[in-house]
């Protein structure tokens, strides 16, 4: 017996349905959870290699125990085996240096001035045309559309007003950290992985384009109505996710001020450093929690997209954070960092 077309595009109807039901915003939560995981992943590698991937600058973790005084006492590693050696090898050349992280923040600034020069000359689909004439029109009216492949109404937007602060907000914690590493960073000759660096650049793009994605409806409608309504619910999380923003956003200033003016390889005890091991990350976990807050649709408490990007960011900085708080234990002693919590109060 013969399969022909009509089995075929019988059988592929359903999943040509879920295809269509994967928005832009499902492509940019998908992919923030697979970054994720990779990171997680690689505390999984080797020791050997775990030091060349996870690890930059002074923190070569070493399996360590404390002595009666609470000082780090190496201990022994377990030789690793030729294929261990043999990975480290190469891991360790993929290397570039650590200033190279400002490149990051320039990336996003493009991204996002390329994103508001599309969205500036975005016209919609015509009479003659199925498609709108550039990749911001394109992805705005697949994020409508595929809304109602699997559901009987659009689902709730952010409104405009969503949208401009969160770029604004996005873009001002972009440039404040260009700053940093322009005027306030000491130089330093650092490595940091390859891979890490690619990674960066593949989350600041997909971040470029979560703070606005869910805002999709209220772009289109604007280009047909101009309205400027903006609901008291949708206010109420502006007003409530930008104070926290600016207050995070305050408090991670000064950590690394207060970084940037230590000794070289100091432990640093002052502030919010006197209960957390890295409380910048502890700020830049709280700017995308206020984020997710600010950007909202209606109906809901946070914005699912930008709130997935924390997946990334807490792996990536947890894992960063848990390595560092060894490197000062056995640097500094046990006893000076035992009570401190890593990044989350009281959790970790």
């Amino acid at each position: 017996m013969s399969l022909g077309p009509r089995f075929f595009s019988g059988s592929l109807a359903p999943l040509g349905s879920v295809i269509m039901s994967v928005s832009p915003a499902n492509i940019c939560q998908v992919s923030f959870v697979g970054l994720g995981i990779t990171i997680i992943s690689l505390t999984m590698l080797p020791k050997a290699v775990q030091k060349h991937v996870l690890d930059y600058g002074p923190r070569k973790i070493k399996r360590s125990s404390s002595d009666d005084n609470g000082k780090g006492v190496e201990e022994p590693e377990p030789a690793p085996s030729a294929f261990e050696q043999a990975l480290a090898a190469v891991v360790a050349h993929l290397q570039v240096p650590h200033s190279w992280f400002i490149s990051f923040y320039v990336f996003y600034l493009l991204c996002s001035a390329y994103w508001a020069a599309q969205w500036w000359s975005w016209r919609q689909a015509g009479p003659g045309s199925e498609v709108p004439n550039n990749l911001f029109g394109l992805i705005v009216t697949r994020q409508q559309t595929s809304d109602l492949v699997l559901a009987s109404m659009p689902a709730t937007s952010m409104v405009l007003a969503q949208v401009y602060i969160a770029f604004t907000l996005e873009a001002v914690q972009t440039g404040r950290r260009m700053y940093e590493y322009l005027c306030v960073f000491k130089p330093s000759k650092a490595k940091m992985n390859a891979e890490h660096f690619l990674m960066g650049f593949i989350y600041y793009a997909i971040m470029s384009v979560a703070v606005w994605v869910e805002g999709s409806q209220a772009i289109m409608t604007a280009k047909q109505h101009n309205t400027k309504f903006v609901p008291q619910s949708a206010f109420a999380k502006i007003v409530v996710g930008t104070f926290f923003f600016l207050l995070a956003w305050v408090g991670q200033y000064r950590c690394h001020a207060h970084l940037a003016s230590l000794k070289k390889y100091s432990l640093p005890e002052e502030g919010l450093f006197r209960y957390l091991i890295s409380p910048h990350y502890t700020c830049e976990l709280s700017m995308y929690v206020a984020l997710s807050i600010i950007t909202a649709p209606e109906g809901r408490l946070v914005n699912r997209t930008v709130f997935s990007s924390l997946l990334f960011v807490l792996a990536n900085l947890g894992v960063t954070a848990d390595r560092t708080k060894r490197w000062y234990s056995e640097k500094f002693g046990a006893e000076r960092v035992a009570k401190k919590w890593r990044i989350i109060p009281f959790v970790f």
